[in-house]
């Protein structure tokens, strides 16, 4: 059996987090179960990936890219729904305001990154002779308009570097049409991309465009504060989904920006706040090395297509976290281990089944507790918030009986608790360690609210003034509004003044 260096290296690294669970870096098993089993998904994937290639060539590009095509129409027609302000279709989409509309996807950079993909798709069906190529170029300018109405810099950013790289592997490319039609395609683009005002006045409704100066963007401010967080944990990290931590911890230091960012937005500074320094850089430049050699390797258009396939959701993850989500994550990881076959990159030979049979037993164990915790958690959630807003229902009151996903369990166990006197100290850091990890609103007022009551004033005041600094205004006010009703029932609740920003 062949493992390549990439899916072994992803193997290594489905380990950290159990290891930073048993050594109590994560204290719940859920968040260590949820991250060590997505890094796995991954390895899986790219051993797919490498094993498919080398029994089919081109076949994973065929069905992924076919895949992709097919979710790009769909997504391209619900997001031209959303741009007329047609009447809502009930479940079928979500319903999105101003200018960026995203489909489903909740987000439109991740639209605009899975149209980008689809306009790949587009490229590559061509080349396979699967469809003309005036059909092609009709559906990919179909797909970069709807890239346009996203408003999205970083597909801005892929559009130029997909042109870039078209021209610096020319010679891969078949004929001068297929650049032409880049070219062609990347200045209609461009024009979709000015005249977005023009468009919105001409078809949707004129609302206006509000063009965003990066040198305000947020993700600055992001970046020199969980640098400056890396700082505090330099040898082994914060652990793998315990950025909450991070950032309370830049809030009490006063380098917070206000907002809640569970993720770095830059897949290198999530590596190293995970992991610690020295393990983050190593990892981080293991996937800059693998992408350079990937890069001069290439000797074909199959090899192209499925690098631009990764560096569209490379740039990505360098400005927002798309990796973090299964639909982009695995079809990556499949690309990835097809490239490593293709160009023959080096692989570790096993002699042995007991390592690929116990890889799989672990793949089939995991996906299915982890889906059967999902709707378990889903149905409890659910029946919380019912009882929150006091409305009847059939949903379970008690708490998931989960294998996995004890995050989810822990936290409707502690939105149930009511804030009482003498708690122990243990339970008071499982609440702290519980709302770090999975914050919320709710869940840092009831934090402090059972700190106030235990005689921890200075700490609920900490507290309080997180909420609202990680908090859209509105929520901020809500729960001002009832802290000052609970302060009425309770004195040492009524001791704690609500604190400014």
């Amino acid at each position: 059996m062949q493992w390549s260096i990439a899916s072994a290296t992803c193997l290594f690294i489905a380990t950290i987090p159990a290891l930073q669970y048993i050594f109590n870096l994560i204290p719940i098993f859920g968040v260590a179960w949820i991250n060590a089993t997505y890094i796995f998904g991954f390895s899986l994937a790219i051993l797919t990936g490498a094993a498919w290639e080398k029994t089919t060539p081109n076949q994973v590009g065929d069905y992924l890219f076919l895949s992709i095509g097919i979710a790009s129409a769909i997504s391209i027609g619900l997001q031209l729904h959303q741009f007329f302000r047609l009447d809502s279709i009930g479940p079928w989409i979500l319903m999105s305001s101003g200018t960026r509309h995203y489909a489903n996807m909740a987000q439109p950079n991740q639209l605009a990154s899975l149209l980008l993909l689809g306009t790949l798709a587009c490229w590559w069906g061509f080349w396979r002779k699967l469809i003309g190529p005036y059909t092609a170029l009709l559906i990919a300018a179909l797909f970069l308009f709807g890239t346009a109405l996203t408003e999205s810099r970083t597909a801005w950013l892929n559009v130029m570097l997909i042109v870039v790289a078209s021209l610096i592997w020319h010679k891969l490319i078949p004929s001068k049409s297929f650049i032409y039609g880049i070219l062609g395609l990347s200045i209609f683009f461009a024009v979709c991309v000015l005249n977005l005002t023009t468009i919105n006045e001409a078809l949707g409704g004129g609302l206006p465009v509000e063009y965003r100066s990066a040198s305000n963007d947020p993700r600055w401010a992001a970046w020199v504060m969980f640098l400056k967080a890396a700082v505090h944990e330099p040898f082994f990290g914060f652990g793998w989904g315990q950025l909450g931590h991070a950032q309370f911890l830049m809030m009490d230091e006063k380098i917070s920006f206000g907002g809640s960012f569970l993720q770095a937005h830059n897949l290198f500074i999530d590596l190293i706040l995970w992991n610690g320094i020295p393990l983050g850089l190593g990892i981080s430049i293991f996937l800059i090395w693998w992408f350079l050699s990937t890069a001069k390797n290439l000797t074909n258009l199959a090899q192209l297509m499925s690098f631009l396939f990764l560096m569209v959701l490379g740039v990505h993850s360098m400005l927002e976290y798309p990796l973090q989500y299964a639909y982009f994550l695995l079809p990556a990881g499949m690309i990835m281990g097809s490239l490593e076959t293709s160009l023959n990159h080096k692989s570790i030979r096993i002699s042995h089944k007991f390592p690929i049979i116990v890889v799989l037993i672990l793949g089939i164990c995991a996906l299915p507790i982890t889906i059967r915790d999902y709707f378990r958690v889903e149905d409890s959630f659910y029946g919380l918030r019912f009882e929150q807003k006091k409305i009847a229902s059939d949903y379970p009151k008690t708490p998931p009986d989960v294998i996995a996903l004890t995050q989810w369990r822990d936290y409707i166990i502690f939105a149930r608790m009511e804030p009482t006197p003498n708690i122990n100290p243990d339970r008071i850091a499982w609440m702290k360690n519980l709302v770090s990890t999975v914050p919320s609103a709710y869940g840092m007022y009831k934090l402090a609210s059972f700190l106030a009551v235990n005689d921890s004033p200075l700490e609920a005041s900490q507290w309080l003034r997180r909420l609202c600094q990680t908090s859209p205004s509105d929520q901020c006010e809500i729960i001002r509004n009832e802290w000052a009703s609970q302060s009425e029932m309770n004195s040492k609740i009524g001791g704690i003044p609500w604190p400014n920003k």
